[in-house]
């Protein structure tokens, strides 16, 4: 289990969001109107062959760790019937506003069970958009 925390220059905890454990932590982007976001990638779901992971930008306003986008990261699978590892890049625009999320599959040695492709090929997903919503303080997907 893990978890992230934000400590004030004393070294008191000042807020907490319990995760799984925590892979990867960087500056997100910074939204005009609302501040520095953060990245937190995380192990979100384990089991015999499995590990789920999420993406997640939060943000520290008002003593709270808010999320204000979350999304599956990277998924490896595999089992006597099927293997697959799927790759999440989310993109941030320079002016802090949208996310482009790029996902490719690896099949692995079995045949794809959700697609049908055949082993030992890779596939792109189409990219999903998110843009950042005002009203709800969060990046929600684009609209046309």
């Amino acid at each position: 289990m893990g978890a992230l925390f934000v400590i004030d220059c004393r070294g008191k905890r000042v807020a907490a969001l319990p995760l799984g454990f925590v892979k990867k932590l960087r500056n997100g982007p910074i939204v005009p109107g609302f501040g520095p976001t953060f990245e937190v990638d995380y192990v979100s779901g384990t089991g015999t062959g499995v590990e789920v992971q999420t993406i997640l930008l939060v943000a520290f306003r008002d003593g709270v760790i808010s999320t204000v986008w979350s999304h599956q990261g990277s998924d490896m699978e595999g089992n006597f019937e099927y293997e697959y590892n799927e790759i999440v890049s989310p993109q941030f625009s320079r002016d802090g506003l949208r996310i482009d999320v790029h996902k490719k599959r690896k099949v692995g040695s079995y045949k794809d069970p959700d697609f049908g492709w055949p082993p030992n090929t890779t596939h792109v997903f189409p990219v999903e958009h998110f843009c950042w919503n005002t009203t709800g303080n969060a990046f929600t997907v684009c609209v046309k």
